[in-house]
């Protein structure tokens, strides 16, 4: 997916970075982000409109406050969108971002 971390889609300031879902919780997603020249980073993105939430991902970008996993300091409005995140590679599968086991479907 594609994640403006600055800026807006179709602004002309804007910041694009690679990023995948690795979770969806209540109150939103956890992303993991790769971002050029930085660590990877997981971050929670929480829709700002309630009543469409996560769904509205299959039609359009949506905006979602986002804030740092670890320790929910706030990061600011940004947008997401489903779509090619221009040529990132997928999470990895050594840490999930919430503590469960790396496939968390498997019921044992």
């Amino acid at each position: 997916m594609r994640v403006w971390i600055q800026g807006m889609p179709g602004g002309d300031e804007t910041e694009v970075v690679a990023g995948t879902i690795t979770e969806v919780r209540d109150d939103g997603a956890v992303l993991y982000l790769r971002e050029p020249e930085r660590e990877e980073r997981w971050v929670l993105a929480v829709p700002q409109e309630p009543g469409w939430g996560l769904q509205a991902l299959w039609f359009s970008f949506i905006a979602v406050d986002a804030f740092e996993l670890e320790d929910r300091r706030s990061l600011g409005r940004w947008f997401i969108r489903l779509g090619d995140s221009a040529g990132g590679s997928a999470a990895p599968r050594g840490r999930p971002a919430s503590g469960l086991p790396s496939d968390s479907r498997d019921p044992r």
